[in-house]
C-alpha cells in the first residue's frame, strides 16, 4: 500500500515536471457544468452525484416523517440494514422486500378505521402495496395516506425484529392501538394530512 502511493507520487511529479506555466490569470472551471460556471442547482446535482434512485424514493423523503422513519423505510425497501443482513444469513425471512407480517393481518388491523386496507394474497411488495392504496385514495388524503404509510411500516417493521431477535410478540390489537397512539402524537406534533385519514 505505502509502495504504491510512493510509485503515484514519484509518476505525478515526473508529469507536472513537464508542465509548462503562463504569466495567464488562472481560470477556475466548474466541473459539473459543460460552460464551467457554478450554479446551486449544479452543487445539489454534485451533492447527489453517485446516488441511488428507485421507485417510490421521492414519496419516502417528501413525507412529514420524523428522519429516523424516513431512513428506516429507505433502507427496508433497498434491504441495507444490519437487521437484514442478520436474518437473511439465518434464512429467517429470505425476502426483506416483503410486507413484515401481511399474513397476520396486521397491516389491515392496523389501519381498520382510518384507511381502508385489504392485503391481496399475491401483493408482497412494499411499494407495490403503497402505489395500490394511494391510487385508491382521494387525492386530497393522498399526503396524509404517504405519512400514515411510513408509520405503519415503520412500526411494523419493530414489531417483525421485536419477532425475530427477540422473542416477543404483540397481537394485531395491541399492535394497532400502537399505531394509533403514535399517528395522534404525529398529528399533533404537526402532521395535520394524516389528521384527515380519521373516519367521520
Amino acid at each position: 500500500m505505502i509502495v504504491q502511493a510512493i510509485m503515484e507520487l514519484v509518476h505525478l511529479g515526473a508529469r507536472l515536471d513537464k508542465v509548462q506555466l503562463t504569466n495567464e490569470e488562472d481560470k477556475y472551471l466548474w466541473r459539473w457544468t459543460s460552460d464551467g460556471q457554478y450554479t446551486a442547482k449544479s452543487a445539489y446535482a454534485a451533492m447527489h452525484h453517485g446516488a441511488i434512485n428507485f421507485k417510490g424514493a421521492k414519496l419516502i423523503w417528501k413525507s412529514w416523517s420524523p428522519l429516523k422513519v424516513k431512513i428506516l423505510i429507505w433502507l427496508a425497501i433497498r434491504p441495507r440494514t444490519v437487521l437484514v443482513l442478520r436474518s437473511g444469513r439465518r434464512n429467517s425471512e429470505p425476502n426483506s422486500h416483503q410486507l413484515p407480517l401481511c399474513k397476520g393481518g396486521l397491516v389491515a388491523g392496523a389501519s381498520n378505521g382510518w384507511v381502508p386496507v385489504h392485503v391481496r394474497a399475491n401483493e408482497h411488495h412494499i411499494l407495490a402495496f403503497r402505489r395500490r392504496i394511494r391510487r385508491l385514495q382521494p387525492t386530497v388524503k393522498r399526503k396524509g395516506l404517504n405519512n400514515f404509510f411510513t408509520l405503519v411500516v415503520c412500526e411494523l417493521w419493530k414489531e417483525r425484529n421485536a419477532r425475530l431477535f427477540q422473542s416477543k410478540e404483540r397481537t394485531a390489537a395491541m399492535l394497532a392501538a400502537k399505531i394509533r397512539d403514535e399517528a395522534r402524537t404525529w398529528v399533533a406534533a404537526g402532521a395535520n394530512r394524516m389528521g384527515s385519514l380519521f373516519r367521520e
